[in-house]
Formats: structure tokens, C-alpha cells, sequence
């Protein structure tokens, strides 16, 4: 739910190309419907449908594109750019913590330890 705030819907059509290999990555997609070719230096190695991702790669590691993405069957893609990918992965590994964090207060085991301990185990 969170992560529809920072997507924008993006109409694609058999033939277009996503982006090609080696240019910069500013944004990532998830695939809602269509057939997507994934090529590295000109040779197809997979295609991706519904549900699959593409693009995260570029933004996590900061590199350019590994690979071209180009629309085979005309598709609807959800777009997320580098901002909103950064703050969702950011509530996401909040989310995260607080949830180690309520595991390990309310384990016999840990729950005597002091808060800045079981921050440091949580993380």
C-alpha cells in the first residue's frame, strides 16, 4: 500500500524500448501486465511478466544499466524513481526493526538486556 504513493503507472506498447544497456539508472519498475525481453550485449537472456521487477539493480549498487528492457507485448508498468525508492526502502527496514525489536523485548532470554543492545542485535 505504501509503496503505490511513490509509482507512477506507465503504458507501454510491443516494441518499446525501456531502457537500453549502460545508460543511467534513475527508477525501477514492476510489471502489472505484458511480456518484457531482458538482452545483455544485444543476446536475449529472459523474459519477465506480471509481477516481476526491473531496474532496482542500477539504484542499489549506483551503476548504470546492466542490461536492455524492451516491451514485446504491450504492457502496464508501475515506475518508481530513485526518491521513493530510497524513503520505501528505508520504511521498509524500519518496519523491519521494530519488529526484531518486539521479538527480542518480549523473549525471557533477551528482554533484560538494555535498549541500545537490542537495538544492535535488532539491526
Amino acid at each position: 500500500d505504501m509503496l503505490v504513493c511513490y509509482m507512477q503507472m506507465q503504458k507501454v506498447a510491443a516494441g518499446e524500448v525501456i531502457f537500453s544497456q549502460g545508460q543511467k539508472g534513475d527508477c525501477c519498475y514492476i510489471i502489472q501486465q505484458g511480456v518484457f525481453a531482458v538482452s545483455i550485449d544485444e543476446r536475449n537472456v529472459k523474459q519477465l511478466r506480471s509481477k516481476h521487477t526491473f531496474g532496482e539493480l542500477a539504484m542499489l549498487y549506483n551503476v548504470n544499466r546492466t542490461a536492455t528492457v524492451s516491451c514485446v507485448q504491450d504492457g502496464i508498468l508501475w515506475k518508481m524513481d530513485s526518491n521513493g525508492f530510497r524513503v520505501a526502502m528505508e520504511k521498509l527496514s524500519d518496519k523491519h526493526l521494530q519488529r526484531a525489536l518486539g521479538f527480542l523485548k518480549n523473549d525471557p532470554t533477551f528482554c533484560s538486556m538494555k535498549e541500545e543492545d537490542l537495538n544492535l542485535l535488532a539491526a
